[in-house]
């Protein structure tokens, strides 16, 4: 998956390494945060979360809300629509 493309395009480029399945994983430390509080976060939001909270796997549900920041150094707010229980490459 690639967040950088517009718009959002699946192919060989993959965010960070991320491995998704019920978890999703990284290559890098500290690039992955689930979104706690009430309502969407902001860019600055998920931005601070996950530089002070980071970390580079994350179990996650439908529904669940994340941040994430690829080594481009964009943010990216993500939400869980559906969860298909196999490990699949995005």
């Amino acid at each position: 998956m690639d967040l950088d493309a517009q718009p959002v395009t699946r192919d060989d480029v993959y965010l960070a390494a991320f491995n998704i399945g019920n978890e999703i994983t990284s290559g890098y430390d500290h690039v992955l945060m689930t979104w706690e509080g009430s309502g969407m976060p902001t860019r600055a939001e998920c931005a601070d979360l996950v530089a002070t909270q980071g970390t580079h796997r994350l179990t996650l549900k439908k529904g669940d809300v994340f941040c994430a920041v690829p080594d481009e150094g964009r943010t990216a707010v993500l939400t869980v629509k559906s969860m298909s229980g196999s490990r699949k490459w995005a």
